[in-house]
């Protein structure tokens, strides 16, 4: 069952999002409890970061900000802590949207500002890579071809030899002959 801690912590966390959404908040915060302590537990830095998050939607349904807000900020923690950068965009997408909702604007648009700039940071990393992938691809079918080419002349000058040896014997047998 070690193995599968994470997972129980993650059902029990979804659980208790929907035991929140049917308005039985008292039981949803017992279930994220559980949740968050098997999370604890595992002393694993992802899980943590899963479990903020999922307090985070927790308090939003509870209409707690300020708390959700706090949950994300520790999501956000961890996520920068380990370079994380998809994790981190999330957060920080959330954090502005919590933001907003909260009424505060100002941090809701540097927020949003952070995420934006992290986004094109992120798109542009991979493009990169893309193009990286794309030039290998090329080159290799580049050496592909050189390749099949030398095959190709190596056969037409075995060819030729043979061609050449058979001819030559040939003429030594008229000349013999």
């Amino acid at each position: 069952i070690y193995n599968y801690r994470h997972w129980i912590a993650a059902n029990t966390a979804g659980l208790a999002i929907c035991t929140a959404l049917k308005g039985d908040t008292a039981k949803a915060n017992e279930l994220m409890e559980e949740a968050f302590a098997i999370a604890k537990n595992e002393k694993n830095d992802y899980d943590m970061m899963a479990a903020w998050i999922n307090v985070s939607k927790l308090r939003k349904i509870e209409k707690r900000y300020p708390d959700a807000i706090a949950a994300i900020d520790s999501a956000l923690f961890i996520s920068t802590s380990l370079h994380v950068r998809d994790s981190r965009m999330e957060h920080l997408q959330l954090l502005a949207e919590m933001h907003e909702i909260n009424g505060d604007k100002k941090s809701a648009y540097v927020y949003s500002l952070k995420y934006e700039q992290l986004k094109d940071s992120i798109l542009s990393s991979k493009n990169q890579q893309n193009i990286r992938n794309l030039e290998a691809i090329y080159e290799k079918e580049k050496q592909e071809k050189e390749l099949e080419l030398l095959r190709e002349d190596d056969r037409l000058q075995k060819i030729l030899v043979t061609g050449g040896i058979v001819s030559s014997i040939g003429f030594i047998v008229i000349a013999f002959l």
